[in-house]
């Protein structure tokens, strides 16, 4: 991680956590310079099939 004003922020998680890390670095990625995630699942269209808006990612 860099010092100074120029710090990089990252979001992480593994498994569920991970999928809710890359939603967070999606949503705000004027927050969030990048994101680790491992093992996650991470097309929604398995638990909400077709249906689509702001608050759901394909």
């Amino acid at each position: 991680m860099r010092r100074g004003p120029h710090r990089l922020h990252l979001t992480g998680g593994a498994s569920m956590g991970g999928g809710h890390a890359v939603s967070f670095y999606l949503r705000r990625p004027d927050i969030f310079n990048g994101t680790i995630a491992l093992s996650s699942l991470y097309s929604s269209s398995m638990f909400f099939g077709s249906f689509m808006d702001d608050l759901v990612y394909p």
